[in-house]
């Protein structure tokens, strides 16, 4: 699938696909799991290093900070199914003073009172 999605993008690849599954005339693929799993390990290696590459020519002030996300489960129910749904939602920034467990907790369970969550 990752491949045939690359192919959407890359005539050269669209053209490779094709041949492929009209089963024309071609010594090696390159479409197995292996590659598809090399290309991911490559994209994941490529990204994560421009990720890199962008913190650390960032100029960001060195304030301590804890990200607030809560993930909950809703279950929708009609008279046919049951729609069950897996949410994540980012919150907030929280500042800290020091990374120690008792501040983390301290700035959690405050977080955690302000916004009603029990």
């Amino acid at each position: 699938k990752l491949i045939q999605l690359l192919a959407e993008f890359d005539p050269k690849m669209e053209e490779h696909v094709r041949r492929v599954i009209n089963k024309e005339e071609i010594k090696a693929t390159y479409l197995g799991k292996p590659i598809q799993n090399e290309i991911i390990e490559l994209l994941h290696d490529n990204i994560k290093h421009h990720i890199i590459e962008h913190v650390q020519k960032a100029k960001a002030s060195k304030v301590e900070q804890m990200t607030f996300v809560v993930r909950f489960v809703s279950i929708q129910e009609s008279e046919s199914e049951v729609q069950v749904n897996i949410n994540e939602h980012f919150l907030v920034f929280l500042p800290i003073e020091r990374s120690t467990a008792k501040e983390l907790s301290e700035v959690l369970l405050e977080e955690i009172e302000k916004n009603s969550f029990k």
